[in-house]
């Protein structure tokens, strides 16, 4: 309890100094709120940026799921950084010569359609309170192990310290405060990698180059069988969909591009851009060995030094005190008192594929894997250890059995993290509807109210989907970004290259890409794509499925052009024959 109490106290004490910082930066008018002005240094903003990448599902989640499918981490990972960079060479520089704040107003003003802002306006709104909802729960979980309270009633305290943290002040005051977080994000990794790195006697050893892609613990086996025939393999195609999906939905997230808003220079942008890689760079180089070395340990403290199950009753104190936020739970199949905890990998390669069966006449061989596949799945059922990805950053200090003072930064690190990005979230997203006209026509006093009434409202509606909310957060990331490809990408992409085209096409383009994204993830989920989706067509999880709803949403505009500008031509002629 002296730990937890120190860490609060910690915590409490940055966060006051947070808002002493941010008192600076108070509220004058609503766009004192979610404007900022000129004067902040290409390497200020890059840093703001890296601070805002690194949230609960980029940071935490991606954490969690290096330490058991590094594989599928390494091709999320690319096509979240092949975003951030189309974000800088091709969405930020267009919606800076367009003279615009945000991704509506470019292409409202591209458009001119009312109908059309409105709707993307409830585009960015869902998108704003599933990731505020993120950011929500990761302070949740945090609080609730440390003041052992229900989560429920720690995302309520996360809700009530971030509307003081970002309501009472502004952008510019909250991109000096950033720069400090993204030192404690800093510093709080190099202290944990440099601690394990001596608890492991690798001293020597440059902890930062062991990269995801450079790591020596990574098995690249399995990764070459994928790519031994590309053209055939389902698996590699998914993967590159899914990369696409990725990469054009980060491209488009409204809280990373409006860090750009207020350049100077348009060159700011690129060199913004390149100090918000380097950041997130140094971060990223050190976080795969660190999940290594946590997911060994976690592994070593479970199931005991000669891996027969731990002892129920004596596990460390850490077990006991997680188990209380229900993230980590144990049950005892076999009523030994022991845990047992059988790592299998997450892809199915250990099942034989129906096509490998058509292949071999030997029957023998065949019963064989068959019997395999029945004692892994025996093998499975004796598993009797649940954790979540969403803790394993969290749990890192305490299985090192780190002092106090290392855990405490590790834990602020991780919170700075949650409120930059969730502060960033909430201006966006109040942006959206506070630009619009019905609102700027307020008086500065009546809106600076209304401003202060939606950012409120918007952190209660996330509070209730942070506590509902069941999955893990960088599945949802990923929602967010499959919701971004179907529906803004390609308004996007006409907005800079056919501006011309008819407003009713862009906006048809656009509910069409919605409602099958949607209606095919909500299908997938429930399991009934069988009533619908015909048996010639693979059934794809809904993140690669994106490219075909993407697609079809500009096919869809180009088709609605075509006919609007056929029935124009008609009508034309037959004036011209009336006449």
């Amino acid at each position: 309890m002296q730990t937890d109490l120190f860490i609060v106290l910690f915590v409490v004490a940055t966060s006051i100094f947070y808002m002493l910082v941010l008192m600076s930066g108070r509220v004058g008018s609503g766009k004192d709120f979610y404007t900022s002005q000129s004067g902040v240094s290409p390497l200020a903003r890059g840093m703001g940026l890296a601070a805002d990448w690194l949230c609960a599902a980029t940071l935490i989640g991606l954490f969690g799921l290096i330490s058991h499918n590094p594989q599928e981490a390494q091709w999320m990972l690319t096509g979240w950084i092949a975003g951030l960079v189309l974000l800088s060479i091709i969405v930020a520089p267009a919606v800076y010569d367009s003279g615009q704040l945000s991704l509506i107003d470019f292409i409202a003003q591209k458009f001119d359609s009312i109908s059309l802002r409105w709707l993307m306006n409830f585009i960015v709104l869902a998108m704003g309170i599933v990731l505020l909802g993120l950011q929500m729960k990761g302070l949740g979980l945090i609080l609730s192990r440390h003041l052992q309270l229900p989560l429920s009633a720690a995302i309520a305290i996360g809700m009530i310290l971030l509307f003081f943290y970002t309501v009472l002040s502004n952008l510019r005051a909250i991109t000096r405060v950033q720069m400090l977080k993204y030192c404690i994000v800093f510093c709080s990794v190099m202290v944990a990698s440099v601690y394990i790195a001596v608890d492991a006697q690798l001293s020597s050893q440059w902890v930062f180059l062991q990269s995801i892609f450079t790591n020596r613990n990574f098995d690249q086996a399995p990764a070459l069988t994928y790519y031994s025939n590309p053209l055939t393999d389902l698996r590699f195609i998914e993967n590159i969909f899914s990369l696409m999906v990725l990469a054009a939905g980060v491209a488009l997230l409204p809280y990373m591009l409006k860090r750009f808003q207020g350049v100077k220079l348009k060159a700011d942008i690129r060199f913004s851009a390149i100090w918000m890689l380097v950041f997130v760079g140094v971060i990223y180089s050190s976080v795969p060995w660190m999940a290594h070395q946590a997911h060994e340990r976690l592994y070593q403290s479970i199931n005991g030094p000669l891996q027969e199950g731990g002892a129920y009753s004596r596990m460390p104190n850490w077990l006991f005190l997680w188990e209380y936020t229900q993230e980590l739970s144990w049950i005892d199949n076999n009523n030994d008192g022991r845990i047992q905890w059988l790592i299998q990998p997450d892809n199915s390669n250990d099942e034989p594929l129906q096509a490998d069966f058509e292949q071999v006449d030997n029957f023998a061989f065949v019963q064989q894997n068959i019997e395999e596949m029945q004692l892994n799945q025996q093998e499975r059922s004796l598993n009797e250890f649940m954790i979540t990805d969403e803790i394993r950053l969290l749990l890192l200090p305490e299985l090192f059995a780190m002092p106090n003072w290392i855990i405490a930064l590790v834990t602020i690190g991780v919170t700075a993290a949650l409120l930059s990005t969730a502060s960033m979230v909430l201006i966006s997203t109040v942006y959206a509807f506070a630009s619009q006209p019905v609102i700027s026509v307020l008086a500065e006093r009546h809106e600076t109210l209304v401003v202060k009434g939606l950012a409120l409202l918007m952190l209660i509606v996330a509070a209730g989907v942070a506590i509902n909310l069941s999955g893990s957060l960088i599945d949802w990331f990923n929602r967010v970004l499959q919701l971004a490809t179907a529906t803004l990408f390609p308004a996007f992409m006409f907005a800079l290259r056919l501006p011309r085209l008819p407003k009713a096409a862009i906006l048809a383009g656009m509910l069409i890409g919605l409602f099958t994204s949607l209606g095919y993830s909500v299908a997938y989920e429930m399991n009934s794509l069988s009533s619908f989706w015909p048996d010639m067509l693979p059934s794809l999880s809904p993140l690669p499925m994106t490219v075909m709803w993407m697609t079809l949403n500009a096919i869809s505009v180009l088709l609605l052009a075509w006919l609007f500008n056929l029935r124009a031509a008609s009508s034309d002629t037959k004036s011209d024959d009336t006449c």
